[in-house]
């Protein structure tokens, strides 16, 4: 008998079977204990969000808390809550969002992101067909200003300022899943991968753009962020997902310059289910979203650092020093005239800064220069990925890249043939 189901009963209200306040945080915890231990049900695999599975059981619990034998009565009804989401197959939702890319000219009316493509949908279409039913269901729960702002964005009264509106794209994709929020769940990753693509190719060796007239750099490279809002519709709008109430200023993409178009087109697609390599590549994307959109200094660093730090793939026994030192090799094998004194003379300073984040936070200045290089490092590695790609998904390449220490100019000249030759480094 699991002793989280029986802490969980007990901490149900006979009278009233509810929880009581000074309860709730406990018994939400035992609720997600439940989950991990006693329900047969993955919300990845199975699709479903972990929302909807806690209320499962808090049904369960709450319907079998006065039986003769509650514990016997709740496996039952969770055996038959996993048999109803297991057999019934996915619901499909049409999950509609506002991204802060603005119309320009060649933007594509679609992307195809993990096997699923995110469709544009005129701005005359969402005024029409979905912004007042989707604002009444949104806005019922609260008005906040800035969803007031983007739900009325053809009334001024009361002195809201609505133009940042004009300048968003709407978006729609469909998604199968057991429940709306899983859906939304889907898009909000389709989208953070999708604008994490975008930013990659479109910022790749790029620094830091300067805000004028003020002498420092802004902390973000990129305004492009993954939507505010998500909104799961079928035959009407049926939930909504808000990720924060932050306006999102729109960035304009230039969809008409051939070399980035390039760049982006080169990038995977990804499959739905990403493993080996192409996972280390997503979530050095996602890391990468992170770090190019941060707010400040800090954030972006740190994000950053993560995203070369799944790169450079380094086991628990090596220091962060190898990181940067592999980010280096990169650059160097990628253009061997691309020698600059500024990344060596600052590369400790990179990896210090690392540790003195994680022990002192928010405390530590980053230095600009610091982070404008450890992106480079993080472009090299990830383009050096891209352009050995089909070696590197062997695996047998990519662990003789990344398990030879860097320092050593002999295992350097080593790993360049490997490259080259794709052939295995030989065992010593």
């Amino acid at each position: 008998m699991s002793e989280a189901i029986k802490a969980a009963l007990d901490c149900i209200n006979k009278e009233h079977l509810d929880i009581p306040p000074e309860k709730e945080r406990y018994f939400e915890i035992l609720i997600n204990q439940i989950i991990v231990e006693e329900v047969p049900i993955n919300p990845e695999r199975d699709r479903i969000s972990v929302g909807t599975v806690a209320n499962g059981v808090t049904e369960a619990l709450v319907c079998s808390r006065d039986s003769i034998n509650p514990i016997d009565e709740f496996n039952d009804r969770i055996d038959e809550f996993v048999s109803d989401i297991k057999r019934g197959g996915y619901d499909s939702y049409t999950v509609i969002f506002p991204l802060n890319m603005q119309e320009m000219p060649k933007l594509p009316s679609s992307f195809e992101v993990r096997g699923h493509e995110l469709q544009k949908i005129p701005s005359e279409k969402w005024l029409s067909e979905y912004q007042d039913s989707a604002g009444e269901l949104v806005l019922g729960a609260g008005r906040d200003k800035m969803l007031f702002e983007f739900f009325s964005s053809n009334d001024t009264e009361d002195g809201y300022d609505d133009r940042w509106t004009e300048y968003l794209t709407y978006w729609k994709v469909d998604c199968d899943a057991n429940d709306s929020k899983f859906a939304m769940e889907i898009a909000q990753d389709l989208t953070s991968l999708l604008t994490a693509k975008i930013n990659y190719a479109y910022h790749l060796w790029r620094f830091p753009p300067v805000r004028a007239p003020a002498p420092f750099p802004r902390a973000r490279w990129s305004r492009l962020q993954e939507p505010f809002l998500f909104l799961a519709h079928q035959e009407e709008f049926v939930g909504y997902h808000i990720i924060d109430v932050e306006r999102r200023r729109p960035e304009g993409i230039e969809w008409g310059d051939d070399d980035f178009v390039s760049r982006f087109n080169r990038l995977p697609k990804f499959p739905f289910e990403v493993e080996g390599i192409n996972k280390v590549l997503v979530n050095s994307l996602l890391a990468y979203q992170q770090g190019i959109t941060a707010k400040d200094n800090q954030q972006s660093y740190f994000s950053l650092w993560r995203g070369v730090e799944n790169l450079a793939q380094l086991e628990r026994s090596q220091s962060v020093e190898e990181a940067v030192e592999r980010g280096i090799f990169a650059l160097e094998h990628l253009d061997p005239d691309a020698y600059d004194p500024a990344l060596y003379s600052i590369r400790e300073t990179i990896f210090g800064l690392r540790n003195e984040l994680t022990h002192e936070g928010v405390h530590v200045s980053i230095p600009e220069l610091v982070r404008k290089y450890l992106k480079l490092i993080f472009d090299g590695l990830f383009e050096l990925y891209l352009v050995y790609l089909e070696e590197f998904n062997s695996k047998e390449i990519a662990r003789d890249f990344f398990h030879y220490n860097m320092k050593s100019e002999e295992a350097k000249v080593r790993i360049r043939e490997v490259l080259d030759l794709g052939k295995r480094v030989p065992d010593s």
